[in-house]
């Protein structure tokens, strides 16, 4: 027994139940928007207000219309079948990006502006969802990355969360966690000193914001000719005085190596990402000047 008693009537009644459903989805959207609002509910909140949504549609569209109930049960059964069946095979890909996306919540490796390194490729994490990644890397490329692949793929986060940090030794185990990975540590004692000292600045400045519970730390590294070593340090050092307004906090920089040049590592701690994304590319392009010019002073002599 049909809920209407035409298929016109029980029309009507669907396009304003999609039409309600499209300005409830609308509500939801700008209420999870907002920044009190974490990826990880906002991503939950969707998934089953829309799964809720299609269940409401297809059992209305099975019940409602008398039409339906007029078709033969047995071949009801093989549309349902091949239904299901279509569906299986469509979805079972989806289904497993879905998995991955659970289980990514649940032991949540980065959130929504977080600074990663994934593949190869470091950028800012632009969304979320349950099946896929957005990233957009420091020269305004978005890369997408299912979430099934990034599950079976070594990730670095540069962003720390300071909400359960209560102390400098369990901030600076944070930091060179993520750092190590990428960077050995420094050996010589004075560079370690000057190290903790940038660091217990960074920490005591945004420890007190409750605003912003995290901290990026970015680092990358460029090589310096040998001659006029010195000449390029003391420019390099007007640049990041230059910048620190504009991260925060000053740019550090140390020896990393040597071999066929001088390589330097850089060190950018912010407690925005959109301040990395913003200025790093801007900030090692005038490193990048500073190098240029030298290579041209060596030449002239």
């Amino acid at each position: 027994m049909a809920l209407f008693n035409t298929d016109i009537e029980a029309f009507i009644y669907l396009i304003l139940i999609i039409f309600g459903f499209f300005v409830l989805n609308r509500l939801v959207n700008a209420i999870t928007k907002s920044k009190k609002i974490s990826a990880k509910p906002r991503i939950i909140i969707k998934f089953f207000f829309n799964l809720i949504s299609v269940a409401i549609i297809i059992y209305f569209i099975l019940v409602g219309f008398p039409a339906i109930s007029l078709i033969p049960e047995t071949y009801v059964a093989i549309i349902t079948s091949s239904v299901s069946t279509a569906i299986a095979f469509a979805s079972s890909g989806i289904f497993d990006n879905i998995v991955a996306g659970l289980t990514l919540l649940a032991i949540k490796p980065y959130d929504v502006n977080d600074i990663i390194e994934l593949k190869g490729l470091i950028g800012v994490v632009r969304n979320l969802k349950l099946t896929k990644t957005t990233i957009e890397t420091f020269d305004n490329v978005r890369v997408e990355f299912s979430n099934k692949e990034i599950l079976n793929t070594e990730l670095t986060n540069y962003s720390i969360k300071l909400d359960k940090i209560k102390s400098f030794v369990e901030f600076k185990r944070e930091i060179h966690y993520s750092e190590d990975n990428e960077f050995p540590p420094l050996k010589s004692e004075d560079l370690n000193r000057e190290n903790d000292f940038a660091l217990k600045k960074a920490f005591k400045k945004a420890i007190k914001r409750k605003d912003n519970p995290k901290i990026h730390n970015f680092f990358f590294r460029m090589e310096f000719p040998y001659e006029r070593f010195r000449l390029s340090l003391k420019k390099v050092e007007d640049i990041c005085q230059k910048y620190e307004k504009k991260f925060n906090f000053k740019p550090t920089y140390h020896i990393d190596g040597f071999g066929f040049y001088i390589i330097v590592r850089f060190r950018i701690l912010t407690i925005a990402s959109e301040r990395v994304f913003n200025y790093q590319p801007k900030f090692a392009n005038e490193i990048y000047k500073v190098i240029q010019d030298t290579w041209k002073l060596n030449q002239n002599f």
